[in-house]
């Protein structure tokens, strides 16, 4: 692989951690195996709040998690085109997708979580030049593999997704999955790559899809006490959501399982949904919704649920709809 840019001849000694304002100006020399990469320390166990017993997992080798992150990512993308209307993207400048171009700068962005850059210049009305990108985990080595949120400005809208990027390389992918507000229903993948000439500067080049059939949530999981509502002994708790009916502090209840399909509840002022979740691993399943009461009476659901890297926070991604007329559910 070549060197990136250098602004001196000196290699960069394997003990010397990555500056990460130097990998940003494209200052940092050398091949991949010229910068010593810090391994992220194994995480403590952590019980998986989707399964009975719950499972305990560490996490050893962060190379290979980083992969199963892209797939991941991968997978949730091709799966609004399984669950949803055709993902096929409409030429750019169409009112429900189409090509995506941003540009950011990072002059602020020093490597630590909740670091962020700031969007100068973006095709899409919903992500004006001013938005953060805000990283959820610290630069690791010389690879920035975290959880992101997109903040523009104003209150209500945001959007959720995940980079990889390899600053000895200078590529890297980002992901979208869903958001809230003006930007519910937003997914997007694009490449990650610098913006030549400009101090700080970094491109996003790609596609993305902006529906209102499209679903997205994120909870967090933890033990309860209430035996009647939550028999498996652990419930979820959503802290953000693309669906109006689904509001923060919405409660996910877990009542039986049987093999790998555990059967889940949602309940909302008025109404109720019930469904069952597959569990293909640890951390992947698919939930599908399909009977309701009251508000949810005609409420269908399927999601792709993932979590993040240590499994504090779970995310479904899907397409919903109502098989019939309902007033106020975006």
């Amino acid at each position: 692989m070549p060197p990136a840019r250098a602004a001196d001849s000196r290699a960069v000694d394997r003990t010397t951690p990555i500056d990460p304002q130097r990998a940003l100006r494209g200052e940092v020399i050398g091949e991949r195996g010229d910068i010593q990469i810090d391994r992220i320390p194994g995480r403590l166990a952590r019980p998986d709040g989707a399964l009975s017993g719950p499972p305990v997992v560490t996490l050893e080798d962060q190379d290979m998690h980083s992969r199963k992150r892209l797939l991941a990512a991968t997978a949730m993308i091709a799966a609004f085109a399984v669950l949803g209307p055709s993902a096929a993207v409409a030429s750019e400048g169409s009112r429900h997708g189409g090509n995506l171009h941003v540009t950011k700068e990072c002059s602020a962005y020093a490597g630590a979580a909740g670091g962020y850059c700031t969007i100068t210049s973006s095709n899409l009305r919903a992500i004006p030049a001013g938005s953060k990108v805000i990283y959820e985990q610290a630069l690791a080595g010389s690879v920035l593999d975290t959880d992101i949120t997109l903040d523009p400005p104003g209150k209500g809208a945001v959007a959720f997704g995940h980079v990889h990027l390899d600053l000895v390389a200078n590529v890297g992918t980002a992901v979208f999955t869903g958001g809230t507000g003006k930007l519910a229903g937003f997914t997007a993948s694009v490449a990650v790559t610098p913006d030549a000439g400009v101090p700080f500067g970094w491109r996003w080049d790609g596609t993305y899809r902006l529906s209102h059939d499209n679903f997205y949530l994120d909870k967090t999981c933890g033990p309860s006490s209430d035996a009647v509502a939550d028999p498996l002994g652990y419930v979820c708790t959503v802290a953000h959501s693309s669906f109006r009916l689904f509001p923060a502090g919405t409660r996910v209840h877990y009542l039986s399982q049987a093999g790998n399909v555990v059967q889940a509840r949602i309940e909302i002022p008025g109404g109720s949904t019930s469904g069952a979740c597959v569990w293909s691993s640890d951390v992947n399943a698919v939930c599908t919704f399909t009977s309701g009461t009251g508000r949810l009476a005609h409420f269908r659901l399927k999601v792709v649920v993932t979590a993040n890297a240590d499994a504090s926070v779970w995310y479904w991604n899907g397409t919903y709809r109502f098989t019939r007329h309902h007033h106020g559910h975006h």
